[in-house]
Parts: C-alpha cells; structure tokens; sequence
C-alpha cells in the first residue's frame, strides 16, 4: 500500500493535483471482488473530486473482463472514443430518445457522457483514478450506447449492469467484451454504426442503401467490411434479407468472411441458403474455411446427408461444387 501511494503521489504531483510535499490522502468507499475504492481527501478542482481505485489482483490478463489490465484499457478507450469526440454545442439525444440543447454550463457534463471520467491510471502498480460520484450530483445530460464501441457487457444479468450505477452514472469499466471487433477497431465504421442507429428503424434500410450505393463507398473494400458491422441494426425479415444480398454482391473475399459471420442474424433458412450461395462464388480458401463453420445455419440439424441430398439436384448449383471441394 506504501509502494502504491508513493506511485500515485509521483503522478497527482504530475497532473498537478498535489503540490511537491503534499500527501496524498485516500478514504475508504467501499470494496467489490476485484478492487477498493478510496476517496481522495482534500484534492478538489472547482467542485469535482476524486476516487481511487485499486485492483486486488494486478496479474495481467488473468481476468478477461475485469482487473487492471482490461478496466483501465476499456477506461482510455471509452475516454479517447466517446469523451474526446463528443461535441456538446450540437442538439444530441437523452437516454429516453429525447432532443436535449446543451448550454456552455453543460458542455463539460456532456462530454463524460453516462460514465464517471477516467484520468489516469497504472497498469503495473493497479489504479486508476476518476471522477467522484455522488447521489446528489448532476445526472448524465447524454447517453452514448456501448455497442457503437463493439463493446458487450457480459458480467452477469442486466440488474447486475445497474448495481454499479450511481445517480444514473455507470461508475464500473468492468464486465465487458469486444463482441464486434470492426466497430472496436475502426472509426469509419463506428460512425457508419452510429449513423444507422440514430434512424428510426423503419427507415434504416434507406440508410444502409446509400452507404451501399455511394460511390465514395461502393469499390471500397475495407469501407464495405465497415458497413457490414451495421447489419445486426438493420429490422428483421425482409429489409435484413436484402441488405445482405446488397453487400454481397460484387464484394471481394475480404468482404464476404465479415459476412460469414453475419448468416446467423437472417431469421429464415431459405434467406440463409440463398445468402450463402452469393458468398460461395469466386472464394478463396480462408473464405473457403470460414463457410465450412457457418454451414450449421443452413439447417437445424448438423446432418451432411441434408446438406448434400438438398443441393445435389443441380450440378451447377455452387454449394454443391463448396461441399464437394471440402
């Protein structure tokens, strides 16, 4: 515990939150399975304080949703993504789908979004340090969805997912996931995502349509595979239906394996079967290997006899050339 404030005296000195011979000062707020949380005493600006937490355990990777190494990760990345990129003089949306204005008063409030602010933290020595909480505080003015992020959160039940809320601030960056790699690892895709999120869904399909469509978009593969991470938004049934097939056709390799994986959001088999067959033309072997998982979806039972009694009626059909070739 020493060892730790020395380390985090060092680096409030730094932000310039301490004065050089100024200690550091934690009061305990409370202890959960992998960390205590202590307030910073008698370290304020304007009316914001601080909390500290420090992790239990700081053995690197060994808890793939919480810890240090993942909590303070996801921290920076919520920080960098959502913080920094919010621009509170716009008209943004509340959590109930409400219009909002925001002010100059409310600009900083905004751009915390539903999460307590993250500042620092170490990785090796176990903290982090954010923004204090109180009952009595402000709400959030805005919220901003996980999933535009890629991020799932997989820790427990949704009740789970509100315990560590406090006045409607989620104040835990633990018990998540990075269930969509694309819309993790890349900006254009995250704005294509957010674009089609914030329509009304019976008029996604015309969005998505001219995502497709653009020029700028169309003989781009990597833009396509950005597109592709939007499918899941798109209302079931038909308008799902037809924007697979319009990102399929004409797409490379690259394109179709992000597809691959998206055969299990089309609710009906012969969507799923007719699907598969635009992806099985002119594949390449990585593409190859990625269908030979998804063949599952083509029916409910796992029974190669179904799949080759079904297809082999026409010699030309491409499934049939597929399977004969695995």
């Amino acid at each position: 515990m020493d060892k730790l404030k020395e380390g985090s005296n060092k680096a409030f000195i730094k932000a310039g939150l301490l004065e050089k011979g100024q200690e550091l000062k934690l009061k305990s707020k409370g202890a959960g399975h992998y960390g205590r949380v202590f307030l910073l005493d008698g370290i304020k600006t304007g009316d914001d304080q601080f909390v500290m937490k420090m992790f239990l355990n700081t053995d690197e990777g060994k808890n793939p949703y919480h810890g240090n190494f993942t909590e303070i990760n996801i921290a920076a990345f919520w920080k960098k993504n959502v913080c920094k990129s919010i621009n509170p003089a716009r008209v943004y949306y509340d959590k109930n789908g409400n219009k909002i204005n925001v002010s100059a008063e409310e600009r900083n409030l905004i751009k915390r979004a539903n999460r307590n602010e993250f500042f620092f933290g170490d990785i090796k020595a176990g903290y982090m340090v954010t923004r204090f909480i109180s009952i009595y505080g402000e709400k959030p003015k805005y919220s901003f969805p996980e999933e535009i992020l890629g991020l799932k959160y997989v820790d427990g039940a949704n009740s789970d997912y509100e315990k560590n809320k406090i006045n409607d601030w989620n104040v835990d960056y633990g018990g998540f996931r990075k269930e969509n790699l694309i819309l993790n690892q890349n900006k254009t895709a995250r704005q294509i995502y957010k674009r089609i999120y914030k329509t009304p869904e019976n008029k996604r399909i015309e969005v998505w349509n001219n995502f497709c469509n653009d020029k700028k978009y169309k003989n781009n593969k990597d833009i396509k595979a950005d597109i592709s991470a939007s499918l899941e938004l798109l209302p079931e049934g038909k308008d799902k239906t037809e924007g697979f097939k319009l990102l399929a056709e004409d797409s490379n390799n690259k394109v179709k394996e992000v597809l691959a994986n998206k055969l299990e959001l089309l609710p009906k088999r012969k969507d799923r079967i007719e699907c598969f067959k635009i992806l099985t033309e002119d594949i390449d072997e990585m593409l190859k290997k990625e269908l030979d998982c998804k063949l599952h979806y083509l029916f409910k039972r796992k029974n190669w006899i179904d799949y080759l009694k079904f297809f082999i009626k026409d010699a030309n059909n491409s499934i049939e050339k597929f399977l004969l070739s695995n």
